[in-house]
Formats: C-alpha cells, structure tokens, sequence
C-alpha cells in the first residue's frame, strides 16, 4: 500500500507478505523504481517544455515580421496619420464648434420668442420694451404730459389754449413713442434672421468637422491596431526568449524533487493480525449486534411489558403484579415445596390425607413476595367496586397457560386467611387443574351435579390447608358450554352466593370458548390474568372487548409471570423483601 503521511510531503509504501526479508525487499524496490521513474519523468518533461518553447518562438518570430511590415506598409500609405498621429487638433476643433453652435442656438431661441411676443396681433410690445432707455424716455414724457392734464381738463375746458397745447405735445410724444417701438421690433427680426443664419452655417461646419474626424479616426484606430499588434508580437517574443533561457537554467540546477528520507528494513514482528484491534473489534460488533438484537426484538414484540401497557392500551387497571416463581425463588434461595394436609369432613363424608401443589404459594411460603403479591391482588379485588367488595369472583385469561388457575387457587387462599367463607369452583369443565393442585379426586364434581347426578352437597369439600371449601369440575362432559349456560347452574350459583362469603370461579380462556363469557355476567366482577412478556396485547383487548360487550364487570387485570425488574415488584422487592421473609428463631415464630 502507499499512503501520504497527514500534514507532510511524505510518502509511506508498504508491503505485506509472508516473508519480512521479502517484504523489506519489495518496499525498498519500489521506492527506488519510484525515484528512478520520477527522474526520468523530469527530463523528459525539460525536453518537451523546451521543444513547445523553441516552437512558439519560432511562431513569434514569424508574427513580429508580419505585424511590423503591415504597420511600414499603412505608414508609408499615410504618412500624415502616422507621423503627426498625436498632433491632430480634429478633436479640439469639433468642441470649439460645438460651444459655438450651442451660443448660437441659444441666441436664436431668445430671439425667436421676443419676435414671436413682438409678432403676435394681441401683444403689447411696448411692454415688453420698456427696458430701451429711448422708449422709457417717451413713456415717462407722455405719463407727465397726461399727468398735467388731469386736473386741468374739469378746470380750464377741453377748449382751453393750455388744453390745446397739451393735447398736441401728447400727440407728437405718442408718434415718436410708435416710431421708437417699430424700429425695436424691426430690429428684433433682424437680429433673429442674423442668428438663424449663423447657426445653419456653424451646424454645417460642425457636420464637416465631424465626417473629418470620423474618417481621422478610422485611419487612427487602424494604425493603433497594427501598432498594438507589432507590439504584443514584439511582448510574446521576448517572453519566449526569458522562458526559454529559464528552462535551460532550471534544467542543469534543479535539484531531485524527489528523495527517499528512510530505506526499508526488516520488520521484526507481524503487522496482522492485531489481537488488540480484532479485539476491539470484536467487542464492538458484538455491542452493536446485541443493542441491534434487542432493539429489533423490543419493536416486534407485542406482548404485554409492563403495568403501563395495561393501564394504557387495554385501558384497565392493574389489579397486582406477581413475580415469575423461579425467579423469586431463586433471588430468595429457596426451593418449591409440597404440603401434606389432611381433608377436612366435607359434605361428601370422606377423609384422607392429599398432597397440595406447589401451585399453593401463599400456603407453602407465606413470607416470600409472590404471597405478598397474591395479598396485594386480595387486596385490590375487595377495594375494585365501589360499595361492598365482589363477592361472585370469576377469573380467567386470553389464552391457555397464562396462569389463571395458579391466581384462583391463591386469591381463594389469601381470601380464607383473613378469615372469610370461600368456595373456590373448578369450571374449567375441559382441561380442569385445580383439584391436582390441591389433591382432590376428580371422580364426581361440577359435572356430576349439573348433569343431575348428584346433589350439589355431595360435590363440595371442606379443606383445612388451605382453610376453604372446593367444588372439583368432575369429568369431562360431552357439551361443557350448555351445562354452565343452564338454569342449574345459575340456581347453584344463586344459593351458594348465600352460603359463603366469596365464590371464586375458576373459568377457561376468554378466547378459546365461550364458557367464561357465558358466567361473566352473572359474577360480580371478572379478573383478566395476562401472562407478562408473552401475552400478545391483541389477544388481551380481544379478550376484554368480548367480556365487555357480554355485560360482565372486569375489576382489573393481573399481570403474572413477570421478572423482578417489573416496576412496583423490583420496588417491593428491593426495600420491603428483607421485612417479609421467614421468621427463623422460636421468638419470631412466636
């Protein structure tokens, strides 16, 4: 590679091979190649610059010849031109007739109005001419003269000597006064006719002098070409001349204009690969391809993400936020744990002793925040309505998966502990979980009774751990959505609304059957369990829009499965986790 060096004349050439010997090699050929080419490109560039030179010399040498025997040959054509070429007065002549002919003309135009005026039938030129001292004169005689006879004409007569006497000065001073003014006005039209005729003979010698000086000029303009051409001939000549010794002087004293300042050597350690750059590199596409990565998988993921998308998009309330159980459990160091409990005597006679699931969070770990969360939920349920709390709970989700059954079981629990009367109902007459969670036998339940063959006592069992009372769904029947939607069913719901203090329904998915939109509108309120970072918020609106529009009054969403990083959950678990973990000693049990 050859590269120039930034801020300098310098030239880097570099070679990368396998071999350094050959590399220092081929670097140090090059340069000198490089030389070498530089130098030949020089003088042949003398040589040509010195050829194109003694050309156009030559040229020039032809046009000075030319351009000086055209301007002898107009000389000798117009020797006056030529020799007195600066001494030419056609210029000085034409303005001297100039200001002349513009005298003259304005003499004319006075005296062309003055005659006009004087000419004119309506005029009175003894007006105008009172400025000549002979007719001032006899007009200031005849006003005397008219003076002395005002107040004598009523005293004396019109017949008087004196009267008479007056009267004929008068007369002789008026002739004298007309003569005066025809004699003015004559010579005013002679004068005219005089400045009319000079300023014709004036106009035609300035036309003369001007058809003179135009032909002067085009001999002078001729003759300023021709010269101004010898002389640039002359200029280019000697140009050429000073050019050309230049380029002989240049040739034997210029110096090389280019050097080599450092000659090559071996390199003693490989150029590539750098680890360090490869590095760095490395490091920063990894950087940029992860922020890529999770900018591209944040903008195309529907899901619901956090209490604001809820609360903003599916315009509901978020009721609680319960944690992903790994997670939590992991951050508190604890593992998953399975409770014995003995069943209670229920209705259906019978005792044993049952393995309740992990599922039951609030029974098997009740200082951990998960349960803290399903009290929280509790609690936001009892406050939902306005009024008295809800006491027909019905819950269900979008979509299969979404942990509805887990938020059942735990709602009916907390429910109990704080001392209430809960029957928690199985309805998820297809795929029904509950009773493996709390480990009831599925034999007879729900279906059993809607499809008349058992009374509705037999179905309802009385646990102690968790403290409350389960309706199993019982085997799977073969129209699931008639015997939920039947007039049974809404009696049983009727009478156990009186016998307990919270119904908590278990129902399925919105989305996948109509089941949970055929009970939503006989519970007092719906809670809709969304499954946090993977519930499309699609299918949430769709499910919440089918709720709605069957008249069932949805309290609020459960946000579930979310990490601890989720808003109010990182703040509960950041400053009140420490307060709600297991007591450990005798005196914290106590």
């Amino acid at each position: 590679s050859v590269e120039t060096v930034p801020g300098t004349d310098l030239v880097e050439v570099r070679f990368t091979t396998p071999s350094p010997t050959l590399s220092a090699f081929l670097a140090a050929t090059h340069a000198e190649a490089y030389v070498d080419a530089n130098e030949e490109a020089r003088l042949a560039s003398n040589l040509s610059t010195r050829d194109f030179v003694d050309r156009q010399l030559r040229d020039a040498r032809a046009q000075v010849e030319r351009a000086e025997g055209e301007l002898d040959h107009f000389a000798t054509d117009h020797p006056s031109v030529a020799v007195n070429q600066e001494q030419r007065l056609v210029a000085q002549r034409t303005a001297e007739l100039s200001d002349l002919l513009t005298k003259a003309e304005a003499d004319r135009v006075g005296l062309e109005s003055r005659n006009e005026f004087l000419s004119h039938a309506d005029s009175e030129p003894l007006a105008y001419l009172l400025d000549r001292p002979a007719i001032a004169k006899l007009h200031g005689t005849l006003l005397d003269l008219e003076t002395q006879e005002a107040p004598l004409t009523h005293r004396l007569g019109p017949n008087h000597p004196q009267m008479l006497e007056l009267r004929r000065q008068q007369a002789a001073v008026q002739r004298q006064l007309a003569t005066e003014v025809a004699g003015e006005i004559e010579a005013v039209r002679a004068r005219y006719d005089a400045a009319r005729l000079r300023e014709a003979g004036l106009r035609r010698k300035l036309a003369q002098q001007e058809r003179t000086a135009v032909a002067l000029r085009e001999l002078g303009s001729r003759y300023d070409l021709l010269k101004s051409d010898a002389d640039s001939a002359r200029a280019l000549r000697e140009s050429l001349l000073k050019q050309r010794m230049a380029t002989e002087v240049n040739a034997q004293l210029a110096a090389f204009t280019v050097r080599m300042v450092e000659r090559s050597e071996v390199p003693r350690r490989p150029s590539r690969p750098s680890v360090p750059l490869n590095l760095t590199l490395g490091i920063a596409a990894g950087l940029v391809f992860a922020v890529g990565s999770v900018f591209v998988c944040e903008y195309f993921d529907n899901s619901v993400k956090s209490s604001d998308d809820v609360e903003g998009f599916l315009e509901l309330p978020t009721l609680a936020t319960i944690p992903n159980f790994a997670l939590a459990r992991k951050r508190a160091g604890t593992a998953p744990r399975a409770l014995i409990a003995h069943a209670g005597a229920g209705a259906n006679g019978e005792d044993g002793g049952r393995v309740c699931g992990p599922e039951l969070v609030v029974l098997h770990e009740p200082w951990s925040p998960i349960a803290e969360s399903f009290r929280s939920m509790r609690t936001s349920v009892l406050f939902s309505a306005a009024g008295a709390p809800p006491k027909v709970i019905l819950v269900t989700s979008a979509g299969a998966g979404e942990g509805k059954t887990v938020s059942s079981l735990n709602l009916a629990t907390t429910l109990a502990d704080a001392g209430s009367e809960v029957l928690l109902l199985d309805l998820d007459l297809r795929r029904p979980r509950c009773h493996t969670a709390l480990g009831v036998e599925n034999g007879r339940g729900l279906s059993s009774f809607l499809a008349g063959q058992v009374p509705l006592e037999s179905v309802i069992h009385a646990l102690k751990r968790p403290r409350f009372f389960f309706i199993p769904a019982g085997p799977p029947p073969p129209k699931p959505a008639e015997l939920l939607g039947s007039s049974r069913m809404l009696d049983a719901l009727e009478k156990l609304r009186g016998a307990y203090d919270f119904l908590i329904l278990d129902a399925p998915p919105v989305l996948a059957v109509t089941d949970a939109t055929l009970l939503g509108r006989e519970a007092d309120g719906v809670v809709l369990v969304v499954k946090g970072h993977d519930t499309p918020r699609e299918l949430v609106r769709r499910a919440r829009d089918q709720l709605a529009n069957a008249g069932a009054q949805i309290l609020g969403a459960v946000v579930n499965n979310v990490d601890l990083g989720w808003g109010d959950l990182y703040f509960y678990g950041r400053y009140y986790g420490q307060y709600y973990r297991q007591p450990q000693g005798p005196s914290d049990r106590a």
